[in-house]
């Protein structure tokens, strides 16, 4: 994807120290690293044709995570509807998404998108979501972050730690719905007046199939 913009690549995340003892070689091909701005791609990004590789089935785990969470209705909670556009934006093209991935990176809060019984996910989702907004062949070819395997490194050691901070939380085995939740109604535009022939008549014309 070209860089049209500046944008933020996020630091490496921390490994969990369970994760960091059994896994030195992991820690070692993906040190520290801190944040950074970046103004302009990588002159180096020229790559060979594009192929499927491992940083894509990191991302379908991503919208498979988002997909459950923004349905999940605890039981015994109160109900609450699903934002229209949320929905639409996650369910239509490739531009919507882009919009909806880049709202869980940019908002300070995630209100209405999730229930709020799972606020405490919200951070997790913006973390995840914001290393994966950033196209890899950003950054030079000698940047640890520029590697097919990052994404989904970066993944387990921030849901790993997620699991460790919040495993007896109640909201992780708290029961859920066999149903999702229900999408808020879109308003109607009101019926249009009739005019006097269609009042006598008691017919009207057919709308134009123009929205």
């Amino acid at each position: 994807m070209p860089l049209n913009i500046a944008s933020v690549i996020p630091s490496v995340p921390d490994s969990p120290e369970p994760y960091a003892l059994k896994h030195p070689d992991r820690i070692k091909k993906f040190p520290p690293e801190n944040s950074k701005i970046i103004l302009r791609d990588s002159a180096h990004r020229n790559s060979p044709m594009w192929r499927h590789e491992l940083d894509h089935d990191a991302e379908s785990a991503f919208w498979l995570l988002v997909s459950w969470v923004l349905g999940a209705q605890p039981v015994q909670c109160p109900k609450e509807t699903l934002a229209a556009h949320t929905w639409a934006n996650l369910k239509e093209d490739v531009e919507s998404r882009i919009t909806f991935i880049n709202e869980l990176t940019n908002r300070r809060s995630l209100e209405g998108i999730t229930h709020s019984f799972y606020r405490p996910v919200w951070p997790l989702l913006k973390a995840l979501a914001s290393i994966l907004v950033v196209d890899r062949l950003w950054l030079e070819e000698s940047d640890s972050r520029n590697d097919p395997e990052y994404v989904g490194e970066a993944f387990q050691r921030l849901i790993f730690q997620f699991i460790l901070d919040h495993h007896n939380k109640e909201f992780m085995t708290h029961k859920v719905d066999c149903h999702h939740r229900d999408i808020e109604p879109i308003a109607q535009l009101p019926s249009l007046t009739p005019t006097p022939s269609e009042r006598s008549t008691g017919k009207r014309k057919r709308s134009s199939p123009e929205p």
